[in-house]
């Protein structure tokens, strides 16, 4: 039956196919590292095999080779070598995963795990892929692009997690697992980085024990400046600004050998201004996709006219307590978060068009318990209940006015439970219910009148089960399947433009039911990782969103759609100077059935979803040559490949990002005691113009990425 779903032999043909003719560099690494001389049985060369990567994904610490599904950890060392300032940055180098910028704020991400993602940020609607900081959940989109401070890694799961993070986490979930103080050392760590577009990032992390042994404080605090790369037409003044900075500090107290408690409070503040779109407009040969060029042109030049303003202000708290007990480790974690966001935004990118302005309060506690295994016998478990309670009020204009609060409350409990037939031979299952209830005010304004309505509830509920199969043929192989169910809220139009909207066209629940199957596999003595998955997703009501032409509103849809993809994972160190990565995704995303086959705005069978790239892949190294001061100079480059992009749900043949690679490389020096390192690096190397989002509003527009930038990166640090 799995094989049967797992419709994938044509392509993956194509995949490899396309890797091989699209992308010579990725083929030739995965065929080099795969030829290495394997080293004999038992016999490592020292400091030759790759560390071992501890994760908690599944609620417990266990070795990433030794989980059963599709998972990426990237270290804090992993961001250093490839240039990484945020979550943006790490699109492209793991499989099937994409992050794009917000068409309106600077902090705001859109994340894409397996074609699943949320295209818009209309408050109303959420994200397909859950976010959460040290087990905290984030529910909005606003913030969530997180400035990384101090952390240990950063892990991405793919595919529906619905057991274990149940909410909204039908594509994929992201977790990033900050370090904690330190109860016994003083540590601090610095960086400065300096580039082109007047950048100055500034990074500071400071551990220090108050009373050694039991408790603990630690400062965290990033600032990121960067001039804008648009230039706005009617006054010259650069748009695209970067002006952020964020601070966190978190304390922590050892009660005994079993008890510990983390209190983190955290602020961040965004004043960088507006995001501005090129206007696009056919021309005679335009070099854009559907023969389109910029209408002002040039393509990092901008006729907007909106105000410019971008303002975030957000803060939140935490408390994470964790008690070993002899029924398992039990933890509670309580946070409550709390953001404003003010923006205005000129959608067209065009003189006199109409304008976007947003100003959104949001507030939300979250509360989750759980007890787990302590590992010991064949059998492991997890049990656990969350709880989330979030109010925001939203006020915008884009030809309509919308004034409206909305409060939410959601309700889970679930369980996960791995049984061992034998040391090799292990099966999982596990489930979650979720309850969601959404209640909305709104005062609407228009020109065809006004409307107003108070208190409309909507109620939501999904049972969301897991069942999976591990087996391990070797201490380096291991084989695994698992068919799992995702779910993710059902929500209110964010743009009704009449009364019927907001009370019937309300959207149903998304929901999926993935089949994946799967190898985690160790080759050359312990020098080379390759990991591979198959994967069928079968998605029924997948939320969508649209730019009515006609109205000037945007309109919410949902479909039905089939992805199915494939994976493969590649690091390799060959010796103890050289380490070499590769990464490889192919989806094939199309929609099967809509609920309007007669409306204009909505895609019908047969076309591709809207972000979701059909191969990605990413190559690169790094190499540390020895000198005689004792210390290394460290050299590292990568290429990153992307297929052809549709930013409209509607496939317009202008609304696209074409193909295109990107090259980063770097260059520095490392002190003997590891402790100073200075680099020189150069982000998309070869210059492409290309754009992360688009829209088909005045007749189009792309918000164009970063073009070439270079920077000085000083970092020293005591351990």
């Amino acid at each position: 039956m799995l094989a049967h779903r797992l419709k994938l032999t044509a392509p993956l043909g194509e995949f490899m196919s396309s890797i091989k003719t699209r992308n010579g560099l990725v083929a030739a690494a995965f065929a080099l590292v795969l030829a290495l001389p394997a080293a004999p049985a038992g016999a490592q060369g020292p400091g030759s095999d790759l560390e071992e990567v501890t994760v908690t994904a599944r609620k417990r610490t266990e070795s990433l080779q030794n989980v059963p599904i599709a998972i990426t950890a990237v270290s804090e060392a992993d961001f250093r070598r490839q240039q990484f300032s945020d979550l943006k940055d790490m699109a492209y180098s793991i499989p099937n995963f994409n992050v794009y910028n917000n068409q309106t704020t600077t902090n705001s991400s859109a994340p894409y795990i397996r074609g699943l993602g949320q295209d818009d940020s209309t408050p109303v609607q959420e994200q397909g892929v859950a976010t959460y900081v040290d087990d905290v959940y984030m529910a909005r989109s606003q913030g969530a692009l997180v400035d990384l401070l101090d952390f240990e890694r950063i892990e991405v799961l793919r595919g529906p997690q619905g057991t274990l993070y149940g909410r909204n986490s039908s594509g994929g979930a992201i977790r990033f697992i900050t370090r904690k103080p330190d109860l016994e050392n003083l540590r601090f760590s610095a960086d400065a980085t300096f580039g082109n577009f007047d950048r100055q990032d500034f990074r500071l992390s400071l551990s220090t024990p108050v009373a050694v042994g039991s408790t603990a404080v630690k400062f965290d605090i990033v600032s990121r400046d960067r001039a804008g790369y648009m230039t706005r037409q009617r006054d010259q003044r650069d748009v695209q600004r970067m002006d952020r900075v964020a601070g966190r500090v978190a304390v922590r107290h050892k009660f005994s050998e079993d008890v510990m408690l983390d209190v983190v409070f955290d602020a961040a503040q965004d004043r960088s201004g507006m995001q501005a779109p090129t206007p696009i407009g056919p021309m005679a040969g335009g070099s854009l996709p559907g023969g389109y060029a910029p209408l002002t042109g040039d393509i990092y030049t901008t006729a907007a006219d909106a105000p410019d303003i971008n303002t975030f202000d957000g803060w939140g708290a935490s408390a994470t307590l964790t008690w070993d007990t002899s029924a398992g480790q039990f933890k509670s974690v309580s946070a409550l978060r709390k953001f404003d966001n003010e923006f205005g935004s000129d959608l067209g990118g065009r003189t006199g068009n109409l304008d976007l302005y947003r100003n959104l309060d949001d507030r939300q506690f979250t509360q989750e318990l759980q007890l787990a295994s302590n590992s010991e016998g064949r059998v492991d478990w997890v049990v656990g209940a969350f709880f989330l309670d979030e109010t925001f009020h939203n006020k915008d204009a884009f030809l309509f006015l919308h004034d409206y609060t909305q409060q939410s409350e959601s309700v889970a409990g679930y369980g996960e439970l791995t049984f061992a037939f034998t040391d090799a031979l292990n099966l999982t299952v596990g489930g979650r219910y979720t309850q969601d209830k959404k209640t909305i005010d709104m005062n609407f304004t228009g020109l065809g009148g006004t409307f107003s309505v108070k208190n409309l509830k909507k109620s939501f509920s999904e049972f969301s089960p897991k069942v999976g199969i591990d087996w391990k043929l070797s201490s380096d192989v291991m084989l695994y399947g698992s068919v799992s169910n995702g779910y993710k809220a059902g929500a209110f139009q964010g743009f009704p433009q009449n009364l019927t909207d907001l009370t019937v066209e309300v959207l149903k629940p998304e929901t999926v039911r993935a089949y994946e199957i799967g190898a985690k596999t160790g080759w050359a003595g312990g020098r080379v990782t390759l990991n591979g998955a198959l994967f069928f997703s079968d998605y029924k009501d997948k939320q969508l969103n649209a730019f009515n032409p006609g109205t000037l509103g945007f309109v919410a849809r949902s479909v039905d759609a089939e992805i199915q993809g494939a994976e493969l994972e590649l690091t390799a160190r060959p010796n103890e100077a050289l380490s070499i990565f590769a990464s490889a995704g192919y989806i094939d995303a199309k929609i099967t059935k809509s609920a309007f086959p007669t409306d204009p705005l909505v895609p019908r069978k047969g076309l591709k979803l809207a972000f979701v790239p059909e191969l990605s892949a990413k190559v690169g190294f790094s190499y540390d040559i020895g000198v005689s001061s004792g210390g290394a100079i460290v050299l590292g480059a990568n290429i990153a490949y992307q297929s052809k992009v549709y930013f409209a749900v509607t496939n317009e043949p202008f609304a696209v990002q074409k193909a295109h690679e990107l090259v980063d490389a770097q260059i520095g020096y490392r002190s003997a005691d590891k402790r100073w390192q200075t680099t020189l690096g150069v982000r998309n190397a070869t210059d492409v113009a290309w754009a992360f989002t688009g829209a088909l509003i005045d007749g189009g527009t792309l918000w164009m990425a970063e073009p070439r930038t270079y920077s000085i990166n000083i970092r020293y640090s005591n351990n």
